[in-house]
């Protein structure tokens, strides 16, 4: 019986964008193997674009 192949980096690459996308970490298991996608963490308040603008100069 043979192992399951690896993930194709494709594939996680769309985890890692629908973890990024959903804010909530995926776990896969696969052959033996555990691929953690965890996103980026996200800051408890938006930060609005105008308030970067620095009006003064």
């Amino acid at each position: 019986m043979t192992s399951p192949r690896p993930l194709s980096e494709r594939a996680l690459r769309e985890a890692a964008q629908v973890a990024s996308d959903t804010g909530c970490p995926i776990v896969i298991e696969s052959g033996g193997r555990v691929y953690k996608v965890m996103p980026p963490e996200q800051s408890e308040k938006p930060v609005n674009p105008a308030d970067l603008v620095n009006w003064d100069d």
